[in-house]
Protein backbone atom coordinates (compact mmCIF):
# COMPACT_ATOMS: atom_id res chain seq x y z
CA UNK A 1 0.00 0.00 0.00
CA UNK A 2 2.89 2.37 1.05
CA UNK A 3 4.56 1.60 -2.12
CA UNK A 4 1.18 2.42 -4.39
CA UNK A 5 0.75 5.67 -2.63
CA UNK A 6 3.89 6.85 -3.28
CA UNK A 7 3.67 5.76 -6.90
CA UNK A 8 0.84 7.60 -7.02
CA UNK A 9 2.12 10.60 -5.35
CA UNK A 10 5.28 10.59 -7.80
CA UNK A 11 3.38 10.01 -10.96
CA UNK A 12 0.31 11.65 -10.03
CA UNK A 13 -0.22 12.48 -13.91
CA UNK A 14 0.84 9.05 -15.56
CA UNK A 15 -1.67 7.25 -16.47
CA UNK A 16 0.81 4.04 -16.19
CA UNK A 17 1.65 4.92 -12.74
CA UNK A 18 -2.01 5.47 -11.63
CA UNK A 19 -3.39 2.23 -13.34
CA UNK A 20 -0.53 -0.09 -11.61
CA UNK A 21 -1.24 1.86 -7.72
CA UNK A 22 -4.82 1.50 -8.44
CA UNK A 23 -4.28 -2.15 -9.60
CA UNK A 24 -1.95 -2.97 -6.53
CA UNK A 25 -4.70 -1.21 -4.00
CA UNK A 26 -7.23 -2.97 -5.56
CA UNK A 27 -6.16 -6.70 -5.97
CA UNK A 28 -3.22 -6.99 -4.06
CA UNK A 29 -4.50 -4.91 -0.67
CA UNK A 30 -7.89 -5.28 -0.98
CA UNK A 31 -8.98 -1.46 -1.11
CA UNK A 32 -11.07 -1.84 -4.23
CA UNK A 33 -12.79 1.44 -4.21
CA UNK A 34 -9.66 3.34 -3.70
CA UNK A 35 -8.24 1.26 -6.20
CA UNK A 36 -11.03 1.89 -8.97
CA UNK A 37 -10.93 5.53 -8.03
CA UNK A 38 -7.24 5.98 -9.47
CA UNK A 39 -7.59 3.86 -12.16
CA UNK A 40 -10.88 6.35 -13.06
CA UNK A 41 -7.57 9.21 -12.77
CA UNK A 42 -5.85 6.97 -14.91
CA UNK A 43 -8.69 6.86 -17.48
CA UNK A 44 -9.13 10.75 -17.56
CA UNK A 45 -5.95 11.28 -17.49
CA UNK A 46 -5.32 9.29 -20.67
CA UNK A 47 -8.15 7.45 -21.78
CA UNK A 48 -6.59 5.98 -24.75
CA UNK A 49 -3.95 3.68 -22.53
CA UNK A 50 -5.56 0.06 -23.38
CA UNK A 51 -3.79 -1.22 -19.83
CA UNK A 52 -5.98 1.05 -17.78
CA UNK A 53 -8.71 0.00 -19.33
CA UNK A 54 -7.65 -3.77 -19.02
CA UNK A 55 -7.06 -3.43 -15.26
CA UNK A 56 -10.49 -1.60 -14.49
CA UNK A 57 -12.26 -4.63 -15.78
CA UNK A 58 -10.82 -6.79 -13.44
CA UNK A 59 -11.02 -4.48 -10.54
CA UNK A 60 -15.10 -3.94 -11.86
CA UNK A 61 -15.10 -7.61 -11.69
CA UNK A 62 -14.65 -7.85 -7.68
CA UNK A 63 -16.46 -4.53 -7.39
CA UNK A 64 -19.34 -7.19 -8.85
CA UNK A 65 -19.94 -5.20 -11.44
CA UNK A 66 -19.36 -7.41 -14.52
CA UNK A 67 -21.21 -5.42 -17.65
CA UNK A 68 -18.61 -2.50 -16.81
CA UNK A 69 -15.69 -4.90 -16.64
CA UNK A 70 -16.77 -6.19 -20.40
CA UNK A 71 -17.01 -3.07 -21.54
CA UNK A 72 -14.01 -1.59 -20.15
CA UNK A 73 -12.04 -5.32 -22.09
CA UNK A 74 -13.52 -4.64 -25.18
CA UNK A 75 -12.00 -0.96 -25.18
CA UNK A 76 -8.89 -2.23 -24.12
CA UNK A 77 -9.24 -4.73 -26.65
CA UNK A 78 -10.07 -1.88 -29.38
CA UNK A 79 -7.50 0.53 -28.57
CA UNK A 80 -4.50 -2.70 -29.00
CA UNK A 81 -5.55 -5.23 -30.78
CA UNK A 82 -2.00 -6.51 -31.04
CA UNK A 83 -1.25 -6.24 -27.88
CA UNK A 84 0.46 -9.27 -25.81
CA UNK A 85 -1.84 -9.25 -22.98
CA UNK A 86 -4.68 -9.62 -25.24
CA UNK A 87 -5.54 -13.40 -23.77
CA UNK A 88 -5.61 -11.76 -20.36
CA UNK A 89 -8.40 -9.24 -21.95
CA UNK A 90 -10.34 -12.20 -23.47
CA UNK A 91 -9.70 -14.03 -19.68
CA UNK A 92 -11.27 -10.97 -17.70
CA UNK A 93 -13.86 -11.38 -20.17
CA UNK A 94 -14.98 -14.64 -19.34
CA UNK A 95 -14.40 -14.00 -15.62
CA UNK A 96 -16.74 -11.21 -16.10
CA UNK A 97 -19.31 -13.88 -17.71
CA UNK A 98 -18.97 -16.01 -14.55
CA UNK A 99 -19.42 -13.21 -11.94
CA UNK A 100 -22.88 -12.73 -14.42
CA UNK A 101 -23.36 -16.57 -14.06
CA UNK A 102 -23.05 -16.42 -17.89
CA UNK A 103 -21.44 -19.67 -18.16
CA UNK A 104 -21.66 -20.77 -21.21
CA UNK A 105 -20.25 -17.24 -22.92
CA UNK A 106 -17.69 -17.17 -20.33
CA UNK A 107 -16.25 -20.77 -21.43
CA UNK A 108 -16.42 -19.28 -25.16
CA UNK A 109 -13.83 -16.30 -23.88
CA UNK A 110 -11.82 -18.84 -21.82
CA UNK A 111 -11.10 -20.70 -24.74
CA UNK A 112 -10.14 -17.66 -27.00
CA UNK A 113 -7.78 -16.53 -24.27
CA UNK A 114 -6.96 -20.27 -24.42
CA UNK A 115 -6.07 -20.31 -28.20
CA UNK A 116 -4.28 -16.64 -27.84
CA UNK A 117 -2.07 -17.93 -25.09
CA UNK A 118 -2.02 -21.50 -24.32
CA UNK A 119 0.15 -21.20 -21.26
CA UNK A 120 -2.28 -18.34 -19.27
CA UNK A 121 -3.48 -19.73 -16.47
CA UNK A 122 -6.28 -17.30 -15.52
CA UNK A 123 -7.89 -18.73 -19.12
CA UNK A 124 -7.43 -21.97 -18.13
CA UNK A 125 -8.61 -21.32 -14.34
CA UNK A 126 -11.55 -19.78 -16.07
CA UNK A 127 -12.29 -22.70 -18.14
CA UNK A 128 -12.16 -24.86 -15.31
CA UNK A 129 -14.46 -22.39 -12.68
CA UNK A 130 -17.13 -22.34 -15.65
CA UNK A 131 -16.79 -25.90 -16.74
CA UNK A 132 -17.28 -26.84 -12.78
CA UNK A 133 -20.27 -24.25 -12.42
CA UNK A 134 -21.86 -25.94 -15.46
CA UNK A 135 -21.75 -29.68 -14.07
CA UNK A 136 -18.88 -30.69 -16.63
CA UNK A 137 -16.48 -32.27 -13.75
CA UNK A 138 -14.54 -33.89 -15.68
CA UNK A 139 -13.47 -31.48 -17.93
CA UNK A 140 -13.14 -28.99 -15.19
CA UNK A 141 -10.48 -31.25 -13.51
CA UNK A 142 -8.79 -31.57 -16.69
CA UNK A 143 -8.61 -27.50 -16.74
CA UNK A 144 -7.22 -27.74 -13.28
CA UNK A 145 -4.61 -29.97 -14.02
CA UNK A 146 -3.40 -27.66 -16.44
CA UNK A 147 -3.83 -24.17 -14.21
CA UNK A 148 -1.68 -26.00 -11.74
CA UNK A 149 1.10 -27.33 -14.32
CA UNK A 150 0.88 -23.48 -15.09
CA UNK A 151 0.94 -22.19 -12.09
CA UNK A 152 1.23 -24.87 -9.31
CA UNK A 153 1.41 -22.04 -6.45
CA UNK A 154 -2.45 -21.51 -7.21
CA UNK A 155 -4.69 -22.11 -4.59
CA UNK A 156 -8.51 -21.25 -2.91
CA UNK A 157 -6.74 -19.10 -0.51
CA UNK A 158 -4.46 -16.93 -2.33
CA UNK A 159 -7.20 -16.61 -6.02
CA UNK A 160 -10.69 -15.69 -3.82
CA UNK A 161 -9.18 -13.75 -0.96
CA UNK A 162 -10.95 -13.92 2.27
CA UNK A 163 -14.44 -14.58 1.04
CA UNK A 164 -13.38 -18.27 0.33
CA UNK A 165 -17.51 -19.46 0.49
CA UNK A 166 -19.51 -19.19 -2.81
CA UNK A 167 -20.14 -20.21 -5.95
CA UNK A 168 -16.55 -19.74 -7.56
CA UNK A 169 -14.69 -20.87 -4.66
CA UNK A 170 -17.09 -24.25 -4.88
CA UNK A 171 -16.56 -24.04 -8.38
CA UNK A 172 -12.71 -24.29 -7.74
CA UNK A 173 -12.94 -26.76 -5.50
CA UNK A 174 -14.69 -29.21 -7.27
CA UNK A 175 -12.39 -28.45 -10.47
CA UNK A 176 -9.27 -29.55 -7.95
CA UNK A 177 -8.03 -27.03 -6.73
CA UNK A 178 -5.79 -27.06 -3.47
CA UNK A 179 -7.15 -24.78 -0.65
Amino acid sequence: ARLAREAVRLGKDDAFSLCWAGHSLAMVVGKLEEGAALINRALASNPNHALSWGLSGWTRIWLNQPEIAIEHFARAMRLSPLDLSFHQYEAGIAFAHIRAQRYEEALLWAEKAIRDQPNAPDAAMAVAVGCALVGDLEKAKRAMKRVLEIAPGRRVSTVVGPERHGRFSDALRKAGMPE
